[in-house]
């Protein structure tokens, strides 16, 4: 399922860009559950000598990793910075059951920065996208964001269309 179809386009609405998280800053957590899923198989002939409680410890313990792991990719898969022809859609997905999905018009958006910060985020190009927008809404920051020089470029030029 793809994040086209978590929202509902408008009339003559095109989706210009769908931007995820980078993968890099989530790197050690990965590393972590592959290990953690691992593991276990190190100590299978001792868990297996232990009888029910032995296995039973290994299903638990490789079915933790394996839900962490699909809970994990579900809310990397469906967190994303949709940027249409008309309007800013920031989906954050927070596990399985918890979602947050705000909604910016390109022409409320009054300012655009963005913010690199430190030797990874530099060297693997990644950073936050913030956008402040005019009056009471809330502003966004996409954090994670994979090239976000040129996202920030891309939604200056939308800005600048809009507003002419």
């Amino acid at each position: 399922m793809g994040a086209e179809s978590l929202i509902k386009l408008r009339l003559n609405e095109k989706i210009l860009e769908i931007v995820h998280e980078d993968f890099v800053p989530a790197l050690p957590w990965w590393i972590f559950l592959f290990f953690w899923i691992a593991a276990p198989f190190f100590f299978l002939v001792p868990l297996i000598q232990r009888g029910v409680e032995g296995v039973l410890f290994f299903v638990v313990v490789v079915g933790m990793g394996v839900f962490m792991v699909s809970r994990s990719y579900f809310a990397w898969q469906r967190t994303v910075l949709i940027v249409t022809d008309q309007r800013i859609i920031d989906l954050v997905q927070h596990g399985f059951l918890e979602g947050v999905v705000t909604e910016v018009e390109l022409k409320d958006i009054e300012e655009v920065s963005y913010h690199i910060k430190g030797l990874w985020p530099t060297v693997f190009r990644y950073g936050t996208i913030y956008l402040r927008t005019a009056g009471d809404r809330a502003d966004l920051a996409f954090r994670h964001t994979h090239r976000p020089i040129e996202l920030y470029h891309l939604l200056n030029d939308l800005i600048k269309i809009c507003r002419y």
